[in-house]
């Protein structure tokens, strides 16, 4: 699987190139680091030549990388340490046997100032081009084994929020909902998950970059889930708004409107259309409604890897959808002191249109 990504990576480069970002080491060679905190596993980075990929390693991870790696004859992995040799040596060492060449790609935001400075001294007549919008379309068209692979994520997901729906009642605070979630993903195979999971209640909900605390749910409250799995490597992303009890007229509004803007926007998605198509739909639809003033201007976006990739579908979007990229709709409206919605899901465009990958059994509103 990892050789089609690395084929199609290759493809659109002028020349050798060196990424450093853990998603597009992981798309081109098969490696997944299992560190856990920033910086543990420390400076990797991969040389991209016809003849494959060349992994610069920190030497007390090789064993790891190369273990991982060890089906996929395209990748040879160089262990290094700070002496004798410098990281940047070695990706001098790496790009050297390739060839020649005019042209050095890099991922701009996988490099750091040491590996940069090496490369324009190793080659002072090439010129240096960030490919990071090349890497970021190689990834937003999904090969069969990832769409099975975002297909699981999501199915465990889903039924992770079927289990939400359980927790919601009066007194339960939003950090043991998010607990709660987050183990029975786990229990279920998660590999963690891919964002800071929101379980958030009344007013929180208004304010999308909360993260759960000690509030406590209470009757009549809007409660907000929004979160996702890691299956095979693969991300979900989905969310979906409650309200604890029986819901008021307003919040009857609010939720319908969020839920018409969703659905309308799910029923345009097909191969061709452009993103600014389905940024129209979502203002010419809440601009209906007098709560349409507080629509947030952002739709969605892509999910791979990580559970938010290139692009995003917010206003002046470029390009169009194409066959098999994955993309979340969620359209979101937060009142202040009332609270907010969104809804969320993932949405696979297949040749003829479109397939939902998440969702619920019985899609309510109040839970009693």
């Amino acid at each position: 699987m990892e050789q089609d990504k690395y084929r199609k990576v290759i493809s659109r480069l002028e020349g050798p190139a060196v990424i450093g970002s853990p998603e597009a080491i992981c798309y081109t060679t098969g490696f997944y680091t299992t560190a856990r905190r920033p910086g543990q596993i420390g400076r990797m980075y991969g040389v991209i030549t016809e003849a494959g990929v060349t992994l610069v390693s920190p030497a007390n991870w090789a064993e790891e990388v190369m273990r991982q790696t060890a089906g996929n004859p395209w990748v040879r992995v160089i262990p290094w340490d700070p002496y004798p040799k410098s990281i940047g040596e070695h990706l001098i060492d790496a790009l050297r046997e390739g060839g020649g060449f005019s042209e050095i790609g890099i991922e701009l935001s996988g490099m750091d100032i040491l590996a940069m400075k090496a490369l324009e001294e190793g080659f002072p007549e090439a010129v240096i081009k960030d490919i990071t919008a090349d890497l970021n379309r190689a990834r937003m068209i999904k090969t069969p084994q990832e769409i099975q692979a975002l297909k699981k994520s999501a199915a465990l997901a889903s039924k992770a929020m079927e289990y939400a729906k359980t927790l919601v009642r009066p007194g339960i605070r939003e950090f043991e909902m998010a607990a709660e979630l987050e183990y029975f993903m786990r229990r279920g195979g998660s590999d963690g998950t891919p964002f800071a999971m929101k379980a958030l209640s009344g007013p929180n909900t208004a304010v999308t970059i909360n993260i759960p605390g000690q509030r406590a749910v209470r009757e009549g409250d809007l409660v907000l889930f929004d979160f996702g799995a890691v299956v095979d490597h693969y991300a979900s992303d989905w969310t979906r708004t409650f309200v604890c009890g029986k819901a008021s007229r307003e919040q009857k509004e609010l939720y319908q409107l969020v839920r018409t803007i969703e659905q309308e926007c799910i029923r345009m998605i097909k191969p061709g259309l452009l993103i600014q198509s389905l940024m129209d739909k979502a203002f010419e639809t809440a601009s209906s409604h007098p709560f349409g003033r507080w629509f947030k201007p952002y739709l969605g976006h892509s999910i791979g890897l990580s559970s938010q990739e290139w692009p995003a579908l917010e206003p002046k979007a470029f390009g169009c959808l194409e066959e098999n990229m994955v993309i979340t709709i969620e359209p979101g409206i937060y009142i202040p002191e009332m609270g907010g919605i969104r809804m969320e899901d993932e949405v696979l465009v297949t040749r003829e249109g479109y397939q939902i990958l998440t969702g619920l059994e019985n899609e309510i509103f109040e839970i009693y």
